[in-house]
């Protein structure tokens, strides 16, 4: 196994029960849309928020912030709270797609500029991602003593689905508070990121990344051996983000 693994369907796609965009076929859905965006068709897009009655339309040619939202944040069976209906006018082509989760919502709504006309969506998502006392927002460092574990001994498989349930559920959190102003950095979901795992006596980090052409992002997901239990028995201590400009 690589230094870095990708979540199997066995560690990830089970143990998260699905969190995540389901794969899109080829060139259907939302990649179609995101696709033809990136190639800057016009588009009409009618964005609306269901449960908080907001909508939005515009239509344009399309850039590279719509194509960062469309390649991101939409699905064709999203669980999230947006509903986008995208229309090509020039061949009548028309697509319903929905949001991903309350991540790809607060991502949507920043890169498409559009915080004014979904101000109580914004407030419900943020309101239910307030910070936590167990996510420590900064720079940080490996101890010294930490040894990567390559291969990864299978006996540690659910600690890293326990540090990927743990990243989706502190997803949106971490958008709110570490991604600076400026960034565009998108934190994809656990089941796109690659995984490593370091361990330093009775203690045990998993951690993941992103970046782009500008910014990085690192995260690490700290576990201690819980007292009296074997290799496989662990416990959840905290967890450490860092966002930062790499440079262009």
């Amino acid at each position: 196994m690589s230094a870095w693994l990708r979540c199997s369907a066995a560690v990830c796609v089970v143990a998260l029960g699905g969190v995540g965009p389901a794969a899109e076929p080829e060139k259907t859905g939302a990649a179609l849309v995101a696709e033809r965006i990136w190639w800057g068709a016009e588009f009409e897009l009618t964005l609306t928020a269901p449960d908080t009655g907001e909508k939005f339309q515009r239509t344009r040619a399309g850039v590279v912030w719509d194509h960062l939202a469309f390649s991101n944040c939409f699905a064709t069976d999203g669980k999230g709270a947006l509903v986008a209906v995208v229309r090509f006018p020039k061949t009548k082509d028309e697509y319903t797609l929905r949001s991903v989760g309350p991540a790809e919502d607060l991502y949507a709504v920043a890169i498409l500029s559009t915080e004014k006309s979904f101000p109580k969506l914004v407030k419900k998502v943020t309101d239910a991602a307030k910070d936590t006392a167990d996510v420590t927002v900064g720079q940080f460092e490996l101890p010294k003593g930490a040894k990567q574990l390559d291969p990864l001994p299978g006996y540690l498989l659910p600690q890293v689905a326990a540090a990927a349930m743990k990243y989706e559920e502190k997803r949106p959190e971490l958008l709110r508070r570490i991604r600076n102003d400026g960034s565009h950095l998108f934190f994809p979901s656990a089941g796109r990121a690659s995984w490593a795992v370091h361990r330093d006596g009775d203690r045990l980090f998993v951690s993941t990344g992103c970046h782009d052409r500008m910014y990085a992002a690192s995260f690490q997901f700290e576990f201690k051996k819980k007292a009296g239990g074997g290799d496989g028995e662990w416990e959840y201590v905290r967890t450490r983000a860092y966002h930062y400009f790499k440079g262009e």
